[in-house]
């Protein structure tokens, strides 16, 4: 390998590990400082995210705390829901509770509503 493209290499790792240990404790001392500090780090690298932080779940009989469960992980630093709605058919819905999240575009649910697992 050419040692110009090794040390780039190198240094990328490097760089990495640095920005993921001090984003662990940042984030871990207080999240938006933590996350407006790594956002500033990741100019560093040349890739181009849409989101920082993604979470991504699939529920079923989830209603009562998911609305509690998005807020809670917005104050965590999470830009991005993603939802698999597996509930029954003819039952509630998680669109219907978190749809002012889903008009800011925050949440995103996938329907599996009355999808059969396959074997």
């Amino acid at each position: 390998m050419n040692k110009k493209i090794e040390q780039k290499i190198n240094l990328k790792i490097v760089l990495k590990l640095i920005f993921y240990t001090f984003f662990i404790i940042v984030i871990l001392s207080d999240a938006e400082v933590g996350k407006k500090l790594a956002k500033k780090l990741l100019n560093l690298f040349p890739y181009n995210y849409k989101y920082f932080i993604g979470f991504c779940a699939i529920g079923k009989k989830e209603i009562l705390y998911v609305r509690e469960l998005v807020e809670y992980y917005i104050k965590s630093g999470v830009d991005k829901f993603y939802f698999g709605d597996n509930n029954e058919i003819n039952t509630e819905k998680l669109s219907d509770f978190l749809q002012d999240y889903i008009n800011n575009k925050t949440v995103e649910i996938i329907n599996l509503i009355g999808v059969k697992k396959k074997d």
